[in-house]
């Protein structure tokens, strides 16, 4: 871009779950140096910030406003500055969907927000970019990238959409085939193309819905701080669980899919070994009772509850942590 004469601004704050304080500074930055357009390069929190610096600069009022589920999504208008988004992981989708989420310090939670200007004008994936990942970062991006596809393809949000249904089964064969493979050599750039496409499958597939999982990774992630694709492997793994005898035959196809099991809970278990995944809530220094306290506010998430297949109650969402604690 310096060679071609473009001016840049830097803003290199960016944190995981980034908070609204952090949309604020870098969106007094944005105006004070007089920039007319946005890219996004990084991981989901720097697509996602990147996302709503462009809302908060074209826009008046509290970004709480338009959080989606208090119909903020319809106050959202197409005057967002040109926005370009670079993934460098293989995770979120967020550079093909128009979600962003943030962090509302003040209410101890993470928030939606949604609209279809929050879609970029150009996505750039470049599976090169990501193939200096390390193998850690891999497998939370990766795992986060399957739960979107799993969690999406069972959601009750509508009992039928063939597009996002196709996505999430075509997600997860790819990372069935090369999640594993990405995670053992991060220069098999063929694995690493997959894992690009599986990201984008992803995140055009949760667009159908997400349910008990994305509500446990985000009290995870609000309250301990833990990376979102570190939270999603409790997320999923309590998702499918949950959720086995109501989605038994939908989930055979994915366990197939995966890695030739029978059942879904089977295969991830074995993905999980494949990937040397220590579930274990522990070992994150979470307090045994604390787990009450994760499946209050996960229960509460009321956008992700009403779309889960099952709608577990508190308790069958602490008894299911529990089985990940030690």
């Amino acid at each position: 871009l310096k060679k071609a004469g473009v001016e840049l601004v830097i803003f290199s704050e960016v944190e995981p779950d980034p908070p609204i304080e952090l949309i604020e500074k870098a969106g007094k930055l944005y105006k004070e140096t007089g920039c007319d357009g946005i890219i996004g390069f990084g991981g989901g929190s720097s697509l996602d910030t990147a996302k709503t610096v462009g809302l908060r600069v074209s826009h008046g009022g509290h970004l709480r406003e338009y959080e989606g589920i208090v119909g903020g999504s319809g106050k959202i208008k197409p005057i967002f500055p040109p926005t370009v988004l670079i993934p460098t992981t293989s995770g979120t989708g967020s550079e093909v969907n128009p979600c962003a989420v943030l962090t509302d310090k003040e209410r101890d939670l993470k928030f939606i927000l949604m609209s279809n200007h929050f879609i970029p004008k150009l996505a750039v994936i470049d599976p090169l970019i990501t193939s200096t990942m390390p193998p850690s970062l891999t497998v939370e991006s990766g795992i986060d990238a399957l739960a979107h596809c799993v969690e999406g393809y069972v959601s009750l949000a509508t009992p039928y959409h063939p597009y996002y249904e196709t996505m999430a089964v075509y997600g997860v064969k790819l990372i069935g085939r090369s999640l594993a493979r990405a995670y053992r050599n991060g220069e098999d750039i063929e694995a690493r193309t997959d894992m690009c496409m599986a990201a984008m499958c992803g995140g055009l597939a949760f667009l159908k819905g997400l349910g008990v999982g994305h509500a446990i990774t985000h009290t995870l992630g609000a309250h301990y701080h833990l990376p979102h694709g570190r939270a999603a492997m409790f997320g999923l793994m309590s998702f499918v669980k949950i959720n086995r005898d109501k989605c038994r035959e939908p989930f055979k196809d994915l366990a197939f899919l995966l890695n030739r099991s029978e059942d879904m809970v089977t295969a991830l278990k074995g993905l999980y070994a494949d990937l040397e995944i220590n579930l274990s809530l522990k070992a994150l220094g979470i307090p045994r009772e604390d787990l009450k306290k994760i499946a209050f506010f996960a229960s509460r998430d009321a956008v992700n509850m009403a779309t889960d297949p099952t709608t577990p109650s508190e308790k069958m969402i602490e008894a299911v942590l529990a089985e990940m604690y030690d």
